[in-house]
């Protein structure tokens, strides 16, 4: 009992906890209610994509509480990111929390980041922008860390599926990506921090890619690869799908064949859940999936249970949800919080 309430005090300490009335009597002293406080800390993630910034305000629990879009086109010029700071700031003074109750701010970016979240140690998607933390923390007033968009994307998921141990989440936005999680926790690889399966290469003499190779995942299995082939907007696309257009279909078809023989050359390697999330995945629907698993099956060397893949519970917010969740979880693993058994 006396452990119980040393602990008890230390949460009271950090407004963790809060006393919510007594329950009714069983016949001794009632019992008092203690509850936990979701807003006892703040989190802030963004998500920084060429076309816009998603920003997401969540409590503890990973909750949204306030969200917006920053609906401007990336730029390299000094404006673009004092701008964009200043948007950040106002959106912070607008939560109804005073500042030494939030966490801070991860920035989700389309790149691989320094184990310190300082600077990208690999930027082609930004390719006329040279930024680092300091270029948003000369402005922005809480402190800021970059994340990689995959890993926080991955990150979400890992969160909503409790029930899931390994997994390997696939994002179908317009850049691929892809990232492994062993025992709830993302790989971390020698010198690629994490994974990076939008350059495993499908076919050496296929399309170039960014990277500057030929044939990577990303050529074939990104959103921009399919509206290429598609000549027209995902939308068109998908209504063309769903119309059952021939041409539309052995493109689609296509797609998600070679989507299926990069999942069958990550299960050789290791067999563990799929996740697909991303730009396409509200897209995708349930004949999707199952044409998908067929044709993973059909790709396996070896006779295989049913493959079925999860889809994203986070949708297109997974990168900020996850950017914003790193900071929750680095709170909550500092205070001594069990990560396995609060998720």
């Amino acid at each position: 009992m006396p452990t119980i309430t040393h602990g008890l005090k230390e949460m009271e300490a950090l407004n963790l906890i809060h006393y919510g009335g007594l329950f009714d009597s069983t016949g001794g002293r009632k019992a008092q209610i203690i509850c936990f406080s979701p807003n006892a800390r703040i989190a802030v993630g963004i998500e920084l994509l060429n076309e816009h910034a998603r920003i997401v305000a969540i409590d503890l629990y990973g909750n949204i509480l306030q969200e917006s879009i920053y609906d401007h086109t990336l730029a390299s010029d000094h404006a673009y990111f004092k701008n964009f700071c200043i948007y950040v700031n106002n959106f912070i003074e607008n939560l109804p929390y005073p500042h030494d109750q939030i966490l801070g701010i991860m920035i989700a970016v389309q790149g691989l980041v320094s184990p310190e979240g300082t600077h990208l140690t690999y930027n082609k998607i930004y390719p006329s922008c040279d930024f680092d933390l300091s270029t948003f923390q000369q402005y922005i007033s809480l402190p800021c860390l970059l994340v990689h968009d995959s890993e926080a994307s991955a990150f979400a998921e890992m969160w909503t599926h409790p029930n899931l141990r390994n997994m390997v989440y696939l994002a179908l936005n317009r850049n691929f990506g892809g990232v492994l999680m062993l025992e709830r926790k993302i790989h971390q690889g020698k010198e690629l921090v994490s994974s990076v399966i939008e350059h495993m290469c499908l076919s050496p003499d296929g399309p170039l890619c960014y990277c500057g190779r030929r044939g990577c995942v990303e050529t074939f299995c990104s959103a921009n690869a399919l509206q290429k082939q598609a000549g027209c907007s995902l939308e068109d696309f998908f209504g063309k799908i769903r119309r059952r257009e021939p041409a539309a279909l052995e493109i689609w078809h296509t797609f998600l064949k070679n989507l299926a023989l990069t999942i069958n050359n990550i299960r050789m390697l290791i067999d563990c859940d799929f996740i697909l999330g991303g730009y396409l995945q509200p897209y995708l629907t349930q004949e999707d999936l199952v044409l998908l698993s067929g044709y993973v099956r059909e790709g396996c060397a070896f006779s295989t249970q049913q493959f079925k893949p999860y889809k994203s519970n986070c949708g297109p917010k997974a990168a900020s949800l996850g950017a914003a969740l790193f900071l929750v979880s680095r709170f909550l693993q500092d205070t001594g919080f069990n990560m396995d058994a609060l998720q």
